[in-house]
């Protein structure tokens, strides 16, 4: 094969690219057309591959010729010149095997055009990424482009698409398998950035979105209230350009070129980097200075490619490398010929004496501030995955401090945008007007603070705290008064945010899915948000709404999913345990009280299910068949030790309580034991359902069997068990009745033991009158007749006639009789009374029958359920009225009774 081309650069890469595909070729290149024609003169190769403009010799001269000599071997000319391919095209009449490779291309279309044209059937070994969709032949990575190798079909993929970089494994998974991954770095045609993935509809590339970000690409979010700023102030590629990595991606860094290259600067430069890429050969010169290890990737440069396209970006990352005194000279420029050799000692040093001059010195301020920014960064890169030594931490603090003591001057510096103001004019383009000076100089503080800020968050990550902390103090002490450290932190702190509504959203979904996997869902959701937690303390006082807002956004979800996760499984061990560790993290007050009451509801019904056994004990007793004295034998053996112990463990109590027995029971007044009332309800209202039960069994006791006994045994319990005051109040008063109508029925039996005893007292008079009549009258008639005593037939027996009753109502004085008037009005009272007990009756069964019904209800109880609760809490208020009115009319028909007896009384009844 035969080379020529008049650029050493090209003829060295092509050279490299034939001896990678073609083995044991025998090359000779040329960059002297002349010396070229000299060999072609000599000898025929198999190719001749030729540039087109070559000085004195042109390639069109020699393919002219060639053809006139009817030379038989193929021909390739090379150029970036649309004339080119003209001459060419016409040649091709008389020389079929001839053929036009436009510049600038790639190591594959070489392979492939010299393949052609030796009629061998080599494809290209590399870079095939798959099938065309619209054809079926081989898909290409070109420089900027992916294309179907046919062309015919004009079958194309965008290497960058809306600012996303396609890089090759992505384009090669959209044509395999019909979509890529979903890609993050898009930027919508209003600034905003998106994710979507790419795929293939009917040979065509299309955007598919995510739901959340659907509306994103036309709509823009409302800004936060702390994020407001001017829009005439914003400078978004700004902002978008200054990360950890800003000289990392400057795009003349990468390429080699000066600031004030030429558009055919730029080609040519470009042409020549993409093409070493290529061949590993690395993308600078040897000896330049700033290089970076290891060189850009392919995808790299491309991007590169795409921002020296774009003005605005264009003008970012010149302002971000090295200037010379006068754009368009740097030539001339010593400094940045001495940089662009490798020799950045010199550079410095005439910087250095530069810097204080007032016409000369902001362009080498400038400079310096890159120098000493760019070392830093390279060693804070450096520091991520390396230790340093103290000493070496305290030169990279120094570097910041040189770089941040010429920004601060500089971000104020009349003369420096004024230059910047020049050059957007240099550069003529429609799309960048002077204005946009302005806003870079609005948000250059800004634009710094944000790169300390993202390495602060390197660090953190990296678990580095105090270099995370270093950058944060680099942020607070720098820029006073023209940055807002509290705005670049949110900013920063965007994706993390980002990230953690998307956990927060895609565990509410699993939990929607399938209810019980909530608690899984909020705990992993914690787990995710702690590296988020951290950051923002990091960044924030605990005083920041931002702070305060983001942590109280993640404990609302955790909360709403435990709740989810409750209602599926009545699981409160878990909800307890999510709750405990999401309450330190919210910071509102309503929802630190709404926390906190969830744990308080939970742990009672956590206490609650311990103490389900003891109340089914106490149902079984209290819905037993048996006599109240048996449900009280019962209580006493089987409930009372259960009982006892669980108030040992409640109070801590060490030892043995003392215990109960039916004479002498042990009230619960807790400082007799030397405890305060235990403030846990759900023992509590244990106790008050055990004292119930048991008033239960002293109200049937006497009202059924009256069996006083058993009642005020029973009373004597319930009130030492009793907690709620005003059922404590009822047992007194129950007390106090069975007491009253113990006393009424004693006093009862004694007016009835007097009133026996005095009819018997008078029946043995009356026979002992009768006797002492009798014997008078026998001893009277034996007197009077000498002969015999024969009774009577029939004997009459002795009668009783009363005493006449005089008009007063007495019998000689000696019986008391009731007024007809007034013995009809006791009766009728009598018969009230009687009426009044038996409804009486009724209502304290009514009473009795609603307060089991609430006991019951209590063991049921959800509450979660706010309409269940207002219920429960309805039916206590009847059952409260109904005590009430119970209480009431006892007390009236005590004082009816009191009234009846006292009227007995006074008439000797």
């Amino acid at each position: 094969m035969v080379l020529i081309d008049d650029e050493e650069w090209l003829i060295e890469m092509m050279e490299l690219a034939i001896r990678g595909e073609f083995k044991n070729v025998d090359l000779r290149a040329f960059q002297d057309s002349k010396k070229a024609w000299q060999e072609l003169a000599q000898r025929d190769p198999d190719i001749l591959i030729t540039g087109a403009n070559m000085g004195e010799l042109s390639g069109e001269e020699i393919v002219r010729r060639l053809i006139e000599q009817k030379a038989a071997y193929p021909i390739l000319v090379m150029s970036g010149w649309t004339p080119a391919e003209k001459w060419v095209k016409s040649f091709a009449n008389k020389k079929p095997n001839i053929s036009f490779l436009q510049k600038p291309f790639t190591t594959e279309q070489l392979h492939a055009e010299i393949s052609k044209l030796l009629g061998r059937n080599d494809k290209p070994t590399l870079n095939i990424i798959g099938l065309c969709p619209k054809c079926g032949m081989e898909v290409l990575e070109g420089s900027t482009s992916y294309f179907c190798r046919g062309r015919e079909c004009g079958f194309k993929i965008a290497g960058v698409v809306l600012g996303q970089v396609l890089n090759s494994s992505q384009a090669s998974k959209l044509l395999q398998e019909g979509r890529t991954d979903l890609l993050s770095e898009f930027i919508s045609k209003n600034g905003h950035p998106f994710s979507a993935w790419l795929i293939l509809d009917k040979g065509k590339v299309v955007f598919d979105f995510p739901k959340q970000d659907s509306q994103e690409i036309t709509e823009s979010p409302k800004p936060a209230a702390t994020n407001k700023r001017r829009a005439s102030d914003e400078c978004k590629p700004l902002i978008d350009a200054a990360t950890k990595d800003l000289f990392l991606k400057n795009a003349f860094r990468i390429t080699g070129l000066p600031v004030d290259a030429t558009t055919r600067e730029v080609a040519k430069q470009v042409d020549k980097i993409k093409m070493l890429a290529e061949l590993g050969q690395g993308t600078h010169t040897q000896g330049a200075a700033f290089p970076i290890k290891p060189p850009p990737t392919l995808d790299e440069i491309r991007e590169a490619i795409q921002k020296l396209k774009d003005p605005e970006k264009r003008l970012i990352d010149e302002f971000f490398w090295f200037w010379p005194e006068e754009f368009g000279e740097n030539q001339s420029d010593v400094a940045i010929q001495a940089l662009a050799k490798g020799d950045s000692k010199t550079a410095i040093e005439i910087w250095n004496n530069k810097e204080k001059s007032s016409t000369d010195g902001v362009v080498a301020s400038h400079n310096l501030a890159l120098v000493y920014h760019i070392t830093a960064l390279d060693w804070e890169k450096h520091s991520f995955e390396n230790e340093v030594s103290e000493e070496r931490r305290q030169k990279i603090v120094n570097y910041w401090k040189e770089a941040f003591d010429r920004w601060e001057n500089l971000a104020t510096n009349e003369r420096l945008w004024e230059k910047v103001t020049t050059r957007i004019r240099q550069l003529n383009e429609p799309n960048l007007p002077t204005g946009f000076a302005r806003r870079m100089r609005a948000m250059l503080p800004e634009a710094l603070d944000k790169i300390n800020a993202e390495l602060a968050i390197a660090f953190a990550e990296s678990g580095k705290i105090e270099l995370a902390r270093l950058h944060i103090q680099f942020m607070r002490e720098t820029h006073q008064g023209l940055d807002n450290v509290e705005r670049t932190a949110e900013l920063v702190l965007t994706p993390a945010r980002n990230r953690l509504e998307d956990q927060i959203r895609r565990a509410e979904e699993r939990a929607k899915e399938n209810a019980r996997d909530a608690a899984s869902a909020a705990q992993e959701l914690l787990k995710q948000a702690q590296s988020a937690f951290a950051l923002y303390d990091l960044f924030f006082t605990k005083d920041s709404d931002l702070r305060n807002d983001f942590f109280d956004k993640v404990a609302s979800a955790c909360n709403r999913l435990q709740i989810v996760y409750y209602k599926a499984t009545n699981d409160d061990k878990t909800c307890l345990e999510i709750l405990k560790v999401i309450l330190p993290f919210a910071t509102s007050t309503d929802l630190k009280q709404l926390i906190e009451k969830d744990i308080n509801e939970t742990c009672a019904r956590l206490e609650s299910k311990k103490l389900e056994p003891v109340y089914a004990l106490l149902k079984s007793i209290q819905d037993s068949k048996v006599a109240p004295k048996r449900k009280l034998e019962r209580f006493e053996r089987e409930a009372m030790p259960v009982i006892m112990q669980m108030i040992s463990l409640i109070t801590n109590q060490e030892g043995p309580l003392p215990s109960h027995s039916r004479d002498r029971p042990v009230k619960i007044r807790w400082t007799r034991i030397g405890k305060t009332p235990p403030e846990d309800k759900a023992f509590t209202d244990l106790l008050d359902s055990i004292a119930f039960v048991l008033r239960d069994i002293s109200l049937e006791a006497w009202n059924t069997n009256q069996d006083k006994a058993t009642a005020n045994a029973a009373n004597r319990l319930a009130l030492a068990f009793a907690c709620d005051s005003p059922l404590d109040e009822k047992l007194m008063e129950d007390k106090a009745t069975l007491q009253q109508m113990a006393e009424q029925k004693t006093a009862a039996k004694r007016k009835k033991f007097k009133d026996t005893a005095l009819g018997w007292l008078l029946v043995i008079g009356v026979g002992i009158v009768w006797a002492i009549v009798s014997n008078s009258c026998n001893s009277t008639n034996t007197s009077s007749s000498n002969s015999s005593y024969t009774p009577s037939s029939t004997p009459s027996a002795p009668a009783y006639t009363p005493p006449t009753v005089s008009a007063s109502g007495n019998s000689d004085g000696n019986v008391y009789q009731v007024p007809s008037s007034v013995s009809s009005t006791l009766d009728n009272e009598k018969t009230e009374i009687e009426s009044e007990r038996t409804t009486l009756a009724a209502l304290d069964a009514k009473v009795a029958a609603l307060g089991r019904e609430i006991e019951n209800d209590r063991l049921t109880l959800d509450n979660t359920s706010q309409s269940a609760v207002d219920d429960f809490n309805a039916k206590v208020d009847r059952y409260n009225l109904l005590v009430q009115q119970d209480k009431d009319e006892n007390a009236a028909f005590n004082e009816k009774v009191d009234n009846y007896n006292a009227k007995l009384r006074q008439y000797g009844q």
